[in-house]
């Protein structure tokens, strides 16, 4: 039996790893810059519907305020699950990076992902802000519905009118001058 040569232990394949390296890290930038992007989205989305609905109270009857109160609650829920997803897409392109720079290894280095996954760097500030961010906007948006929903026979925002200011009377008599 004729063996073949292993034709990827060259310099190609370390370009072909290096260029799929370049690629997946784009990919996960891109993903990374589309989490944001949503998480902007939702909030400025969740912020424009109460907006409108503080600012014009009487347009909504007991049906309309209850789709218009749920909108911005659904808006979370799927941003938060949009965001999830992402993140296991993200971290997919990290166990590529990850394998490749097994590959790769040159003596005494570490790459990217290897440095991340080290003992020392375990830090998982970024997951930890973004599941607390997309909590608290879940609660706060169920929140603020439900305490609409709830109270729907009362306007959303009470306008008082302002009273009449008081002045002080004016004089109606001349003053006295002093004759000599």
């Amino acid at each position: 039996m004729q063996t073949v040569p292993n034709k990827w232990a060259t310099a190609d394949a370390h370009n072909f790893y290096l260029e799929q390296l370049k690629i997946v890290r784009a990919e996960a930038d891109k993903l990374s810059d589309e989490t944001r992007v949503i998480e902007r989205y939702v909030v400025g989305g969740c912020g424009a519907i109460y907006t409108f609905v503080v600012a014009n109270p009487k347009f909504f009857d007991g049906h309309s305020r209850f789709w218009i109160c749920l909108i911005p609650l659904l808006l979370v829920v799927w941003g938060g699950l949009r965001s999830v997803a992402l993140f296991f897409r993200i971290r997919q392109c990290g166990r590529y990076v990850r394998g490749a720079e097994k590959i790769l290894q040159i003596e005494g280095w570490k790459g990217w992902e290897h440095w991340l996954n080290s003992p020392e760097e375990n830090e998982h500030y970024i997951l930890i802000s973004a599941i607390l961010i997309w909590f608290l906007l879940l609660i706060g948006t169920a929140f603020i519905s439900i305490n609409r929903l709830c109270n729907w026979n009362q306007p959303v925002i009470t306008v008082t009118q302002p009273t009449a200011v008081q002045t002080a009377p004016q004089r109606t008599t001349k003053p006295q001058t002093k004759s000599a």
